[in-house]
């Protein structure tokens, strides 16, 4: 409208020869390109610095979490237009605003706080800060993105955290032949027995006398007395994450890891916790009695991947021999299925430290036995025994070799994915196959002297702790 305005006077001046109508046009006109000009000059020199923080210090699924945004102008010129926080998918405004309309003077800034209500557990990023400008006059306009990334890591039901602190007063959990007080932990070492050199070993601890009798390096071991040094191992997979509609399994295992830490911190256990991948080490704690322990293990199982949607496996068909298409999978010979496998195996360890890459279960318990300096080690993992059997059963023979104790609560799939479709025949055969398997687990870990208990969705942490009593007992 603008620009037809000035166009209209300047061809009515020039039609009616009036140097008042083309003077009208031409400062319209002049009017309309310094606009636009500056506001070019605006855009250019105007520096946005944005700092975003979370008020809550740990956000719970389901509750308002308050977020405050800074938004500072550190350049020469005002910043004017609307600023609106992007919200992340699974985030709903529930208190506040998080626009702003004005304009932000030079060496100024403002703050917005609102609240937002997650809806699931897992971690939500908020990407940055959309700005809607307009000129000095209001005649142009133009779109920009300010990337500000931050995550806002979001814990279970606020239920589990009270249910936590409550077990604590009422449960405990103690094993045979070690001393519960920190204060009992003597200085001094004594012999234990000899075993395997394992990578990490000290060389003065190496019996490098019996290698030329048995042409294989042996390490000497000694005990001290102590409280235990106690790991919980959480699998984060993909199976763990998988939401059949109910609860994943990871979501039930934070909240027992949660509970189960904070029941052997009352026990003066020094406990630690550890996430874990198909192929790397997500993120740790280590193991320690301090007074804000518990604090740090809340903290690190907040970080834990957030849960995918699932669907429930189709039974498998009667029809002997399926074809390749059938079944879903392709031929062995399809190289680009391969290489495709592959690049997304890689993808999933490419954002872990060199160090955290490749330390699955076993290898988790395998630098703990090669650090203990004697003390002896509790691991209690949390794993459905899809992706990690083999790292378990493998992270067992280690246990039994070091005289460590291992506890696997075994987040059984079937209990978790049941979807109250009527059984057959080919549904009943896959639930008898997974249960032989998982009894044949059972037998193996046993064997090595390891505790197994299976879990469901409706076990409690209190029903665990005294399954664990009894098998202790």
């Amino acid at each position: 409208m603008f620009v037809v305005s000035s166009i209209t006077f300047v061809l009515g001046g020039i039609l009616f020869q009036s140097v008042s109508y083309v003077l009208v046009g031409v400062v319209l006109s002049s009017a309309l390109v310094y606009s636009k000009l500056r506001l070019r000059y605006e855009i250019r020199d105007t520096r946005l610095v944005i700092d975003r923080r979370t008020v809550e210090e740990v956000p719970f699924a389901g509750q308002p979490a308050a977020l405050s945004l800074d938004i500072t102008n550190s350049g020469n010129v005002p910043a004017r237009g609307e600023f609106e926080d992007s919200l992340p998918d699974g985030c709903e405004l529930s208190a506040g605003t998080n626009r702003f309309s004005g304009t932000i003077p030079p060496q100024s800034g403002m703050r917005l706080i609102y609240s937002v209500t997650p809806s699931t557990r897992g971690t939500f990023t908020f990407t940055g800060v959309r700005l809607h400008r307009w000129d000095i006059h209001g005649l142009h306009t133009s779109d920009e993105f300010i990337p500000r990334k931050s995550v806002l890591g979001v814990h279970t039901a606020k239920e589990s955290l009270h249910a936590a602190r409550k077990l604590a007063g009422r449960e405990h959990l103690e094993y045979p032949g070690i001393s519960r007080s920190v204060a009992l932990v003597m200085r001094s070492l004594e012999f234990d027995k000899i075993r395997d050199y394992m990578p990490g070993d000290r060389a003065r601890d190496v019996h490098w006398k019996l290698l030329s009798k048995l042409d294989r390096l042996m390490t000497k071991v000694y005990v001290k007395e102590g409280a235990v040094q106690t790991m919980m191992i959480v699998d984060c997979s993909r199976s763990m994450r998988s939401d059949y509609g109910g609860r994943a399994k990871l979501d039930h295992s934070i909240d027992l890891s949660m509970q189960l830490s904070n029941v052997l911190l009352s026990s003066f256990h020094s406990v630690g916790v550890a996430l874990v991948d198909e192929v790397s080490m997500l993120d740790q704690v280590r193991p320690a009695i301090g007074r804000h322990q518990f604090d740090k293990i809340v903290k690190v199982l907040k970080s834990t991947p957030s849960s995918v949607p699932a669907t429930v496996p189709e039974p498998r068909s009667d029809s002997p021999g399926p074809s390749p298409v059938q079944a879903g999978t392709r031929p062995v010979g399809d190289s680009n299925k391969g290489e495709g496998f592959m690049a997304a195996v890689r993808s999933l360890g490419a954002g872990a430290s060199s160090r955290a890459r490749g330390m699955g279960v076993d290898g988790i318990i395998r630098n703990a036995a090669a650090h203990s300096k004697g003390q002896k080690w509790l691991f209690i993992i949390i794993t459905d025994m899809i992706s990690s059997k083999d790292a378990v059963i493998a992270g067992g023979r280690m246990c039994q070799r070091t005289g460590n104790r291992m506890v696997v609560l075994h987040t059984y799939d079937d209990w978790y994915s049941a979807s109250g479709r009527e059984l057959g025949v080919p549904e009943a055969e896959r639930l008898y196959g997974d249960i032989l398997d998982s009894v044949k687990a059972e037998g193996a870990l046993r064997g090595l002297g390891a505790s197994y208990l299976r879990v469901g969705p409706a076990d409690t942490t209190a029903g665990i702790v005294r399954s664990l009593r009894r098998s202790e007992s």
